[in-house]
């Protein structure tokens, strides 16, 4: 019995996608199980607080403060919008 290299080919290719698509969750794992992800990482950024600190306050500025302020000045236009038309904006 011959086995033709084209059925064998996508079986191959198959194989390594799942292996490649597995290493987003197998790599952290592995991190995690050596020990490599806290203290040790948590020491060499320390020295960098200077730099992880306000980039950490700039981005729960752009989650949280940003559109509350987008909310906020979409509502005083639509206001403002009721108010010139001559309508009360309150009913």
């Amino acid at each position: 019995m011959t086995v033709n290299l084209s059925s064998i080919k996508g079986g191959v290719v198959s194989f390594l996608a799942a292996v490649v698509a597995s290493l987003c969750c197998l790599l952290p794992l592995a991190v995690v199980i050596l020990g490599l992800g806290s203290g040790a990482f948590m020491m060499v950024t320390m020295q960098y607080r200077t730099i992880f600190l306000p980039i950490g306050v700039i981005g729960v500025a752009k989650v949280v403060i940003f559109p509350l302020l987008v909310v906020f000045f979409i509502l005083a236009f639509y206001g403002w919008s009721k108010r010139k038309e001559g309508t009360p904006s309150c009913g």
